[in-house]
């Protein structure tokens, strides 16, 4: 055990095979310079592990409100956006949404002009853009900050699901990484893609 303690601690070296082995003290290290700092090898102080450890919330309240504010303001760059795309055959030519026929988005299909039984059936969806669009007298900007405010609400879905499974930093970790991830531009910069969260 002692022979062992010693080889790790570098007061031994391992002998080469072949031949007999010979205690000796390692080469003693010559000071360092102000100017130069520790090796790359060097471990982190330990005031500097504790910060980085400090920055990951361990309390679910603080991992909640930092992963609200991290999830809206990396898509808060578009609220200024206006209606783009699909956003305007879908809500802003679409007479079951900016008429407030909210009773007929249960049989109107998603995509105006579509057949009856051939596009996609959201009727929630399409309610909810007509209430919207009473609501906000059809301004984009509101509708923007409603995706927006989905997208958050779901990212603390994930976080409470991932806290089942992990610990709260993990978890937060990963509802954080699905907060900012790019494969959510598409469902939260454009209106319609809201039916995607």
């Amino acid at each position: 055990i002692f022979r062992h303690l010693a080889y790790r601690s570098g007061l031994r070296r391992r002998p080469i095979r072949g031949t007999s082995p010979i205690v000796s003290r390692p080469a003693p290290r010559a000071p360092l310079s102000p100017k130069s700092g520790p090796g790359p090898l060097t471990p982190a102080p330990p005031s500097l592990a504790r910060t980085a450890r400090s920055e990951v919330p361990t309390t679910l309240p603080r991992a909640r409100v930092l992963l609200l504010f991290v999830a809206a303001s990396v898509y808060a760059n578009s609220l200024g956006n206006g209606f783009t795309f699909d956003d305007n055959w879908l809500i802003v030519e679409n007479p079951v949404v900016t008429e407030g026929r909210v009773a007929d988005a249960s049989t109107a299909p998603y995509w105006r002009g579509a057949r009856v039984g051939t596009g996609n059936y959201r009727p929630i969806m399409l309610s909810s853009f007509g209430l919207e669009w009473a609501a906000f007298d059809g301004s984009a900007f509101e509708f923007h900050v409603v995706s927006v405010l989905v997208h958050a609400l779901v990212c603390l879905l994930v976080l409470a699901l991932l806290t089942r499974f992990v610990s709260i930093p993990a978890a937060f970790l990963g509802a954080l990484l699905f907060a900012v991830h790019p494969v959510h531009v598409e469902a939260v910069a454009n209106v319609v893609g809201r039916a995607e969260l």
